[in-house]
């Protein structure tokens, strides 16, 4: 069994609309913020392992959220030990997913 958690790759904030997507913006190799649609609200900036906890007790507590994103900002780069990015246009074509 894979536990390596998989996240929606966003190439701009402008592409996320999906409401049942918590989204994780990666401003700098050590700060995240979390945001989500509904309810619109912002965490603010905080450690990168924070933030991807906060968008992790969405996915488990929130019933309308069904899968994280991330964004990253040009500042910043993915580390491969937060987990494996999927293309957004990969990830429509098949079923929502927990991690």
């Amino acid at each position: 069994m894979n536990t390596t958690p998989e996240y929606l790759h966003f190439d701009d904030l402008d592409d996320w609309d999906e409401d049942d997507v918590v989204l994780v913006e990666i401003i700098s190799n050590e700060i995240g913020n979390v945001r989500t649609h509904y309810p619109n609200r912002q965490s603010g900036p905080q450690p990168i392992e924070e933030a991807f906890d906060e968008a992790h007790r969405f996915l488990t507590n929130d019933p309308n959220i069904h899968r994280i994103g991330v964004f990253i900002h040009p500042e910043a780069q993915w580390a491969p030990m937060w987990g494996v990015l999927i293309k957004r246009k990969q990830s429509l074509e098949s079923k929502p997913f927990k991690i």
